[in-house]
């Protein structure tokens, strides 16, 4: 087994992640979308999952059933094939890395009750040179911090979100409809973006918090801000604000959340995360026009 060779914590999604790189193969790339999410100051740090990567010649298949199987080709996404594998006290995952030029296979085997997760990576060429990669890319990054967010009782949704003054406002909807057009008209008018695209929420018992995710295609910092309001938003030719009852709020929520879950008991808790944000931040049907009205109508309910 490869030592470690250096070790990082990044912040993400509210945790804190101790990534080890265990070859001399990997170095981290300075211009990476997750790069500026590392804590340089955590000599005090506890992390909530250590994340380690090494090289193996060969990925093989677990020589059992696999309990979940995924593609994404459509039209929007990156394609990927992926399975799952269940063990008596943990998980793997094993993907086809199509659309990187470096990684042909990872798997991804993760024990969390220990805290801990291995991730193997079978390179395409199988030679020496050094590799420039971001622990976080696609599709490996978006599945891993899926599975944590979810393991610590938060979930990922398809959406923006702003910090206006004290308020923090989520703006929820599926590709296209204006959760970037969004969060560019409260920029426009002083409100700090936290994301335009992808969110974690995690209830807590003083409420509901938001944090930014890293992005593949711009760098940023680590961001974070209470809610106070959950939208979900939809495009019209005239501004409103509809309240909506917990379990319309909730069922709204879920056809947005960005999930790989495969178990009765893993759906479950993600109710039951939905749940706990619903009943702690108020969740609104917004229609708008793509214009900085809706952004007074806000404030005038909210304050600030």
């Amino acid at each position: 087994m490869d030592n470690i060779r250096s070790s990082y914590i990044y912040k993400i999604g509210g945790l804190y992640l101790n990534v080890l790189l265990k070859t001399k193969r990997l170095d981290l790339a300075k211009q990476s979308g997750s790069y500026k999410f590392i804590l340089y100051d955590s000599e005090f740090v506890d992390s909530d999952f250590s994340i380690s990567f090494s090289f193996i010649e060969k990925i093989k298949t677990p020589p059992v059933t696999p309990s979940f199987s995924s593609r994404s080709f459509g039209e929007n996404q990156i394609p990927y094939e992926w399975e799952v594998f269940e063990f008596k006290d943990s998980f793997s995952l094993v993907f086809n890395v199509n659309n990187n030029p470096d990684i042909d296979l990872a798997e991804i085997k993760f024990k969390l009750n220990d805290k801990s997760v291995n991730i193997k990576l079978q390179q395409r060429n199988n030679n020496s040179s050094r590799i420039l990669f971001d622990p976080f890319f696609l599709p490996l990054g978006p599945i891993l911090l899926n599975y944590l967010v979810h393991h610590a009782g938060g979930v990922m949704l398809h959406s923006s979100g702003v910090k206006d003054n004290e308020n923090g406002y989520v703006f929820t909807a599926v590709s296209g409809t204006g959760k970037s057009t969004m969060a560019g008209l409260w920029q426009k008018t002083g409100a700090q973006i936290i994301n335009d695209d992808r969110l974690v929420l995690i209830p807590g018992n003083d409420g509901v918090m938001m944090t930014n995710t890293p992005m593949p295609y711009y760098q940023d910092v680590y961001k974070e801000s209470p809610v106070t309001a959950i939208f979900l938003i939809k495009q019209s030719p005239e501004n409103y604000l509809k309240p909506l009852p917990g379990a319309a709020g909730v069922a709204g929520l879920m056809s947005n959340c960005i999930q790989f879950l495969y178990n009765k008991k893993m759906v479950q808790k993600h109710l039951e995360a939905l749940t706990a944000i619903a009943e702690k931040s108020p969740i609104y049907e917004l229609g708008f026009k793509p214009d900085t009205e809706i952004t007074d109508i806000i404030r005038r309910e909210f304050g600030g």
